[in-house]
């Protein structure tokens, strides 16, 4: 039986969705995968951990866009405060 081994190479996968991907005969050689985002149907490559590569887990990544989009809407509502405050 031969593998096909497939190289990702100096590639940048930053942010990427990547749920539901199968990893398992991939070598990666100099890449990066910032804040990509897997599920449980991840297979993943022997030894690979992703959060050594600084991927996020579906649920984290979830409770990260939550935590993003309250923020944002303090910041709305302090804006909308001063502005209306001033006349």
């Amino acid at each position: 039986m031969v593998k096909i081994l497939i190289k990702i190479f100096n590639t940048n996968l930053d942010k990427t969705d990547l749920r539901g991907s199968k990893l398992i005969d991939v070598e990666i050689i100099n890449s990066t995968f910032n804040g990509a985002v897997y599920n449980s149907d991840i297979i993943f490559p022997k030894h690979f951990n992703p959060s050594e590569y600084g991927m996020v887990k579906e649920f984290d990544s979830m409770i990260q866009s939550y935590d993003e989009l309250i923020q944002y809407s303090k910041n709305a509502y302090e804006f909308s405060k001063s502005f209306y405050s001033k006349k």
